[in-house]
């Protein structure tokens, strides 16, 4: 844990850096996988859209890792993959001159 002045690898920004080391690799197959999803119907309506009517928010966040030996205590893979999906509509207010 880094918490005072710090080298400027860690960043510019004040507060606290973490810094973790872990065991390169391992002799097992492991992964993890998640989704994410917003639907219209939890959205906030938009202050200038007609009234009666809901602008359409659609969001779908997902991904997935999986990590594993290559070759027995010599080579080791890892994977990661994220995906993000947005159906958004927009309402606004314009004038046009007469």
């Amino acid at each position: 844990m880094v918490t005072s002045t710090y080298a400027p690898e860690f960043g510019r920004a004040s507060g606290g850096s973490v810094l973790i080391q872990t065991k390169s690799g391992s002799n097992n197959y492991h992964g993890s996988a998640y989704f994410f999803y917003r639907p219209t119907a939890t959205a906030a309506n938009n202050t200038f859209a007609a009234p009666g009517t809901t602008p359409t928010l659609v969001q779908k966040i997902y991904g997935a890792t999986i990590g594993g030996p290559i070759k027995k205590d010599k080579a080791f893979l890892f994977l990661a993959y994220e995906g993000n999906r947005l159906q958004n509509s927009y309402s606004y207010l314009g004038n046009t001159p007469p």
